[in-house]
C-alpha cells in the first residue's frame, strides 16, 4: 500500500500540472505561459514543477503522452482510418488548445513534437497488430510493415499529417472536419498504394 500511494499522488500532482497547462492553452499562445503561470493555475509550488519536469516543453511532452492514451483508450480496431478520424476530432474539440500551441510559437521544434506524437502512436499500432497474429490486418499497416524502413514511412505519414492539421487549426479556412478526414485518408491511401473502401 506504501508503494502504490506516492505513484498516485506523483500522477496526481502531474495531471494537475497538465490539466493546468491545458486550461491555459485555451486562453493565450503556448509561447506566452510561463511555468509561473502554470503552478499558480494548478496551485503548486515551482520546486513541485520542477521536481516532475525540466521546462515547459518537457510539461507539453507530458500532456501529449496523456492525449496519446485518451485517443488510444477510445478501443479502436487497429484500422488507420478509424485513427485519423479520432486524431482530427480530437485536435477538433481541442482546436484553440491546438491553435495556441502552433501559432506564434518561437519553439521551432513544436512541429516536431506533434509529429513525434503521432509517429509514436503509429508505431504503438504496428507493434500492438504485429504481436496478435504476427501480421496486421490493416492495409495501411501491412504496406508500413512491408516496408524495408518503416521508421521512414511512419515518420513521412506522422510529418504530413501534422503539417495538415497544423495548417487546418492555423488559418480561419473553411474546411470541414469531415473535408480534412477525406482528405487524409485519401491522400494516405494513395500514397501507400491502398485501394479504396
Amino acid at each position: 500500500m506504501m508503494i502504490s500511494e506516492p505513484s498516485s499522488r506523483q500522477e496526481k500532482t502531474r495531471l494537475e500540472f497538465v490539466d493546468a497547462l491545458h486550461a491555459l492553452l485555451k486562453q493565450k499562445p503556448f509561447e506566452q505561459i510561463s511555468v509561473n503561470d502554470i503552478c499558480e493555475q494548478s496551485q503548486n509550488h515551482r520546486s513541485t514543477f520542477y521536481r516532475y519536469y525540466h521546462d515547459k516543453y518537457d510539461l507539453l511532452q507530458d500532456e501529449f503522452r496523456i492525449m496519446r492514451q485518451e485517443v488510444d483508450s477510445r478501443e479502436l480496431e487497429t484500422n488507420h482510418r478509424e485513427l485519423i478520424t479520432e486524431v482530427v476530432d480530437y485536435v477538433n474539440e481541442n482546436r484553440r488548445e491546438f491553435r495556441n500551441l502552433t501559432t506564434a510559437n518561437q519553439h521551432e521544434n513544436m512541429h516536431f513534437v506533434l509529429s513525434e506524437a503521432l509517429e509514436q502512436t503509429l508505431t504503438e499500432k504496428l507493434d500492438d497488430a504485429r504481436t496478435k497474429d504476427g501480421s496486421p490486418h490493416d492495409q495501411l499497416l501491412n504496406q508500413i510493415n512491408a516496408s524495408p524502413r518503416t521508421d521512414l514511412v511512419i515518420s513521412m505519414i506522422a510529418g504530413a499529417v501534422t503539417n495538415l492539421i497544423m495548417r487546418w487549426v492555423t488559418t480561419e479556412q473553411s474546411t470541414s472536419r469531415d473535408e480534412i478526414v477525406t482528405f487524409l485518408m485519401d491522400s494516405i491511401d494513395r500514397f501507400c498504394g491502398i485501394e479504396p473502401e
